[in-house]
């Protein structure tokens, strides 16, 4: 089962969601500590949840780009990474925090 980043709906369920494979997660997870980002390492517990409050969500898309953008980066967490950071935007846009589901 995948760990997903989310921004809850009014309903508190999932309404926006990027799923971080097993397989990626340690390469991701691996850069983001060579590269120093703290918050993108709040999620390194595959199998726990984690929290992002509205007003550290732009520092974490910050994290996420920087590790992108790394060219030590593997291209599966490189990808990744993007796709985590266009939901911390939208997060961004609508003024709101993450949450990462562990299955």
């Amino acid at each position: 089962m995948p760990l997903d980043v989310a921004i809850l709906g009014a309903d508190a369920r999932p309404e926006l969601q990027v799923s971080i494979d097993l397989g990626v997660h340690p390469e991701l997870m691996e850069r983001a500590s060579a590269l120093g980002c703290p918050l993108l390492l709040r999620m390194a517990d595959y199998y726990a949840d984690a929290e992002y409050k509205s007003a550290e969500v732009p520092r974490l898309r910050r994290e996420l780009e920087r590790l992108r953008l790394n060219p030590q980066t593997p291209r599966m967490a490189e990808e990744l990474a993007g796709a985590l950071a266009r939901i911390a935007r939208e997060a961004e846009v609508r003024n709101t925090g993450l949450i990462v589901l562990a299955d």
